[in-house]
Order: C-alpha cells, then sequence, then structure tokens
C-alpha cells in the first residue's frame, strides 16, 4: 500500500505453508523482490502430494481450489508424533 518493494522470507516451513506464502507474495502488488521460499527443499517430506516446484527461478502459483494443494495422509500418519 505504501509502495515499497518487498519480498517474503521462508521460515523452513512445510508445503501448506509455501504454499500459502505464494498466494500472499502473488496477490501483494510490492512484491517484487526476490523470495526464499525454499523451505520444503529442505526437508525429507514436505506432507503434500504434488511437490511445488521452481520454473525457471519461480514458484507457480497453484491453481486448483484453496491454497492448491492436497495433503499427503501418508505422510503425515508417518510423520506424525503421539
Amino acid at each position: 500500500a505504501a509502495g515499497i518493494p518487498c519480498w517474503h522470507g521462508a521460515g523452513l516451513e512445510l508445503g501448506i505453508a509455501t504454499a500459502a506464502y505464494v498466494h500472499a507474495c502473488a496477490a501483494a502488488k510490492g512484491c517484487i523482490l526476490p523470495s526464499d521460499l525454499l523451505g520444503s527443499y529442505l526437508r525429507e517430506d514436505d506432507l503434500i502430494l504434488e511437490p511445488l516446484v521452481c520454473e525457471d527461478g519461480f514458484l507457480p502459483v497453484p491453481d486448483r481450489p484453496g491454497l492448491g494443494i492436497e495433503l499427503d495422509m501418508d505422510a503425515l500418519a508417518e510423520y506424525a508424533v503421539t
């Protein structure tokens, strides 16, 4: 709103948060600086069925309903701590 360019940093998140960040970056008019949404690349599993993959330096915005991702229930069960 202030016309100041910004970027979005990562917090070593999983795929669900990365998808939310991609949507937030795409929706923010001022988010034009390179972001570092790389948390999913540092994890053994990002808990989503189809990983978000960089294409030519960009993370495409998922175009399916909601965040555009589907939770991997098998991975969730595997990594759950009871």
